[in-house]
């Protein structure tokens, strides 16, 4: 057995001001760990915000109510034990990855004064993709360093960087931003923004000697809604975004209203974010919170507030090269970023990704029965409160030990919740193996009333979840009371934020892009057989006949299978038949963790995934080329699912023709508002289809787990 290698505190005094924020202290606090000194400061909170900061912070002070946290913050930089602060508000969850990133920029910036966390918007607790503040391209300066910085105590104006210091923006990923929960409805988010914040901004703003103007009255906010709808895509989000920017655009007209009233003495200008005086910070002698330090990545835990424990069953983990590894790490990281307790059972092999924030436990070698007696001793040691099976035959060899995942967890501990997430709906066969394991198979399915198949999962798990209606339908042909629940699978690839144009045009180089002029498709996936590529390079070498100016960039590799080396070797000696030359870039084979892939899809102009079975919901590809919002071109099968089949989102060829594949890419070549339309169309896909949070958030709820509350909590609720 293995454990995550202990995660080391940096040299940061992380400070967190709150009132009445008893919710969100629950999911921050624990994030801050990594922190060698954690500061809790309430402003007089009515709630449970003090009990919950008790738990998790090294030293707790109070203070009177101020309007704004600023100048409280000032303050604390007067105390801290470090001299690197991460200033934190109550609503913003760090993620697990963000804390390496962290430690990595302080080493290799040494002269950093301040550093800039990419900072990501979310409003009733979805990422918020657009308006002036939401999308990826946000950052906020929250570690700086005290000497280096000025902490100014004004609304909206927190830290001045002193000359010579530089400031670092840490690059964005899909993983590594600090969620900012930002609002939950419009009602706190029309107060925030009609009443307090518009005076203390003004406030601001007149001491800096602006003063009211007519014209800008009028103009700033027609211009920042405007703004905040154009250039921001916030009319992308319908009503939402279009709700949002009007917002925005009554805030500054407030301002203005606010900075009028100055000018005319009609209203008295009170320094409110420091007129009270300096913030005097009262410490709070109380017991040190005892914790204990949890096995999942040294995190800390608070007996008080006791971590739901899940337990995830994969054979496929890092390194293997397959879809079903790579979802299973991003699953467990996210779970565990919840605050849930995670275990993970897996193969044991080496190069197994260490300093994670969950246990591994790579004691499994054949999944065969003489190995559900480990899979049994794990459970009645672990007692986890669910379990989850990630569910793909092959990564089982077929065994149908398996099959009976659920029936053995049960027994070895009866209360635990058992989820099947299955992942391809094709069960096991015990044919493939001896006399003595399918007289085993046997034994146990008269015992429990399996199938040959799936044996009780189907029928003992207490959640079934499935990836598109094609595995609905396969399921129900060998129980058809099921009634699983569709969680697709989200990007599985890590992602960078949009890039910049020359970023883009770097990256089209580097694909054989040489004018402007050229439209650059991309295929992306595994390269194995029945992804279609035969016709994707035949419908290209048709377009360059046509004298079209098109390039293709095939980003993917084949795995270490027989069958997908050949069919690797085949496609390029295809691509040399053709005489595509130069016109195709294949990239190879990329780790795991490279960021390239991401770089080279926002590159693109259009993606083209024409599978031979047709696209379904299950295809992760297809998540990431939406979340990169490509135009995409793919193949429409009998029963593909309703969610792809949405006007607008994709455009569909018939699976292995050529003519129709090639008119359609050389319709989107020249047709920009067909372009323009599924670019829409695959943003909506990503965020009300592959969006990662909802997906987790149903995988959870199909577990009957409630991250982030302990279970007494739950009970007296």
């Amino acid at each position: 057995m293995a454990h995550a290698a202990a995660t080391t505190r940096l040299p940061v005094s992380a400070v967190v001001i709150f009132r009445n924020e008893e919710r969100h202290l629950h999911a921050c606090l624990p994030r801050l760990r990594f922190c060698d000194e954690l500061i809790g400061i309430d402003m007089a909170s009515t709630d449970g915000s003090r009990r919950v900061a008790q738990a998790w912070v090294d030293r707790l002070f109070e203070v009177d109510p101020f309007p704004i946290a600023e100048p409280t913050r000032v303050a604390a930089a007067r105390v801290a034990k470090h001299d690197w602060l991460l200033l934190v508000d109550p609503d913003e969850y760090l993620p697990q990855a963000l804390a390496r990133e962290i430690a990595q920029a302080l080493r290799e910036h040494p002269d950093a004064g301040a550093v800039g966390l990419p900072w990501w918007f979310y409003f009733k607790g979805r990422h918020l993709k657009g308006t002036s503040w939401g999308g990826t391209h946000r950052h906020k300066l929250m570690l700086i360093h005290r000497d280096r910085c000025r902490l100014l105590p004004t609304c909206n104006r927190i830290v001045w960087v002193k000359p010579n210091w530089q400031t670092v923006n840490l690059p964005g990923t899909q993983d590594n931003h600090v969620r900012h929960h930002w609002c939950d409805s419009y009602i706190k988010l029309w107060q925030r923004h009609w009443g307090r914040y518009p005076r203390l901004d003004a406030q601001r703003r007149y001491a800096d000697g602006e003063r009211f103007s007519l014209e800008e009255s009028i103009a700033t906010p027609i211009r920042e809604t405007m703004r905040s709808l154009r250039d921001f895509d916030g009319w992308r989000l319908g009503f939402r975004g279009w709700a949002l920017s009007t917002v925005q655009g009554m805030y500054q007209w407030r301002q203005q209203v606010e900075l009028w009233r100055l000018g005319r003495g009609g209203l008295e200008l009170r320094d409110d974010n420091a007129a009270h005086g300096e913030a005097v910070l009262r410490e709070v002698k109380t017991t040190p919170a005892q914790r204990a330090t949890g096995a999942a990545g040294g995190r800390m835990i608070h007996p008080r507030f006791p971590r739901e424990k899940l337990l995830v069953i994969t054979a496929a983990f890092p390194p293997m090269l397959a879809g079903e590894s790579a979802g299973a790490l991003r699953q467990c990281q996210a779970f565990a970023a919840r605050g849930l307790d995670v275990h993970v059972l897996t193969t044991r092999r080496d190069g197994l990704p260490a300093g994670e924030p969950f246990t591994l436990h790579p004691i499994m070698q054949q999944w065969n029965w003489r190995e559900a007696r480990r899979l049994k001793r794990l459970v009645k040691r672990l007692r986890p409160d669910a379990a989850l099976l990630v569910f793909a035959s092959w990564n089982y060899n077929y065994h149908p030990m398996i099959s009976y995942a659920a029936t053995l967890v049960k027994q070895a501990h009866r209360p635990c919740r058992f989820v099947t997430q299955v992942q391809w709906a094709v069960g096991t066969n015990a044919a493939l193996f001896g006399r003595s394991a399918r007289l085993v198979r046997r034994t146990m399915a008269a015992l429990h009333h399996g199938d040959y198949s799936f044996g009780t999962l189907l029928d003992a798990s207490d959640g079934v979840t499935v990836m598109c209606d094609e595995h609905i339908h396969r399921l129900r042909e060998i129980r058809q009371h099921v009634s699983p629940r569709i969680v697709p699978p989200g990007v599985l690839l890590p992602t960078v934020a949009p890039p910049t144009r020359r970023e883009r045009d770097a990256a089209r180089r580097s694909l054989g892009v040489r004018e402007s002029y050229e439209m650059l498709a991309c295929f992306f996936g595994l390269i194995a057989p029945g992804k279609g590529l035969e016709t994707l390079l035949r419908a290209t070498g048709e377009l360059l006949r046509r004298g079209e100016p098109v390039r293709l960039a095939i980003i993917g590799s084949p795995a270490d299978r027989a069958d997908q080396q050949a069919y690797d070797r085949a496609m390029r000696q295809l691509c040399t038949d053709l005489r595509l030359g130069e016109r195709v870039c294949w990239t190879g084979a990329f780790e795991a963790a490279s960021l390239e892939p991401s770089r080279w899809l926002w590159a693109s102009d259009f993606a083209v995934l024409p599978w031979d079975a047709g696209a379904r919901l299950n295809n992760s590809t297809l998540a990431a080329v939406a979340h990169h919002r490509l135009p995409i071109i793919t193949t429409r099968a009998m029963d593909t699912d309703a969610a792809l089949l949405e006007p607008g989102r994709m455009r569909f060829v018939p699976p292995g023709d050529v003519g129709r594949l090639a008119d359609a890419m050389r319709e989107l070549c020249h047709d920009s508002a067909l372009r323009r339309r599924l670019t829409a169309g695959a943003m909506e896909l990503d965020q009300q289809v592959y969006d990662f949070d909802r997906i987790i958030t149903a995988t959870l709820e199909t577990l009957g787990l409630s991250p982030l509350h302990s279970k007494e909590t739950r009970r007296a609720a």
